[in-house]
């Protein structure tokens, strides 16, 4: 009974291809519900652990150091990590410096200060910065820093954060520390971040470095020892950094002997920040490591109404300690229109403001505008911001008709 034989092996076939799919009692197998994976991991250093913690909010890992190398194994592009309050110090395992690959997002709590150390997410400790070193040909353990950002790295996003280091240790006082190397290109929203603020301050300490990177950072507080922010341009074909600071007038607060300290070539644009540096505002004295290869030249800091102006001024210069700004390089351009100096000095009035435009020039020195005798051509320019030039309307007459063409 062949056909009786064949109708058994498709009876056989057809339980086997259902029971792909079924239980043994017939049933259809539960499917494994789809996890989506993680696009924030949190990071708490009082209750987590980076050996039993995921990341999630109910079982965060430890340190930022460990959520980072889950971030760099991972597929998953444009992860945030949120601190909780707390520090983040080696000693809480945390490995500096903290090293920020592309595409991350550092969300904190936010920083208030308080008597010793400030609340919210403080990341506290400092490490040698290896790759810059290399790149501007320092000597080994000459460069060290909290947060960097390294050369190639974009798309980096630091917020509501506190960095900083509070101690020192034995570290050479020759050797320059900066909170943040940024080597790549990122963005700062409302962050703080100060060399050794919460005690003495390291010399050659600055809060922000920005070696042929390019910084964003809206309404934050930089301060240091040297300078709040120095922007310089590195060695070996690299592009001169490109420094926006702005945000909401009183946000921004720029500290340091100096606040904002370049070789010239860099690109600064500044609004609506207050300095309050012990010597100069601004200055162009830092060393430059390279010079002009023809492909750049000096950047012509715009403070104020420079030309194709991004900056609408707003800066106060009020009580900085010598001059707010400090030109030595011949040729250097700085604009500065619609800002607030020392009142009564250098012919700004009452209220610190320039009623008209006025051009200051090499051999100038006061408590607003120094420029070196030898920076032939060099200016300042200061004044009131210009009104905007009225848009064209559109007209509402009606046209002409076209006279009739003759028959």
């Amino acid at each position: 009974m062949p056909w009786l034989t064949r109708a058994f092996l498709l009876l056989v076939a057809a339980v086997a291809i259902a029971g792909a799919g079924c239980t043994r009692y017939g049933k259809p197998t539960p499917v494994p519900p789809t996890i989506p994976p993680l696009t924030t991991l949190v990071v708490n250093p009082m209750t987590g652990s980076d050996t039993a913690g995921n990341g999630t909010s109910e079982k965060p890992y430890k340190t930022l150091t460990k959520a980072l190398n889950v971030v760099k194994n991972s597929t998953t592009t444009g992860l945030t990590i949120q601190l909780a309050p707390g520090q983040y110090t080696a000693a809480n395992g945390e490995v500096f410096p903290i090293v920020v690959p592309t595409g991350v997002t550092i969300d904190g709590s936010g920083y208030t200060g308080q008597t010793g150390f400030p609340k919210g997410s403080f990341i506290n400790g400092i490490g040698e910065d290896t790759a810059l070193e290399k790149l501007a040909g320092f000597a080994p353990q000459s460069a060290y820093t909290t947060l960097e950002i390294g050369a190639g790295v974009t798309s980096v996003s630091l917020n509501n954060i506190y960095a900083g280091v509070s101690r020192f240790g034995t570290l050479n006082p020759r050797a320059a520390y900066s909170t943040l190397d940024a080597l790549g290109s990122l963005s700062i929203g409302h962050a703080a971040l100060g060399a050794g603020t919460l005690f003495k301050g390291h010399p050659n300490g600055t809060g922000i470095a920005v070696p042929s990177g390019d910084l964003t950072c809206i309404g934050c507080a930089v301060t240091g020892g040297a300078a709040a922010l120095v922007a310089y341009t590195l060695p070996n074909g690299a592009s001169p950094p490109l420094v926006v600071l702005s945000g909401q007038p009183t946000q921004g607060i720029i500290g340091g002997s100096i606040g904002i300290l370049t070789d010239g070539y860099a690109g600064i644009t500044a609004s609506y920040q207050t300095f309050q540096s012990k010597q100069y505002a601004f200055s162009d004295k830092f060393p430059a490591l390279v010079a002009s290869s023809g492909s750049f030249g000096l950047s012509q800091p715009d403070f104020g109404n420079a030309p194709n102006t991004a900056s609408p001024g707003g800066n106060s210069f009020i009580g900085v300690g010598i001059s707010g700004m400090l030109v030595t390089l011949p040729l250097d351009q700085v604009y500065a229109e619609g800002d607030y100096w020392t009142p009564d000095q250098q012919g700004a009035n009452v209220h610190g403001q320039y009623s008209r435009k006025r051009v200051f020039s090499a051999g100038a020195s006061g408590k607003n505008v120094t420029i070196a005798s030898g920076a032939s051509g060099a200016a300042v320019t200061v004044g009131p911001i210009p009104p905007p030039t009225p848009t064209p309307q559109p007209s509402t007459s009606p046209s002409t008709s076209p006279s009739a063409s003759p028959t």
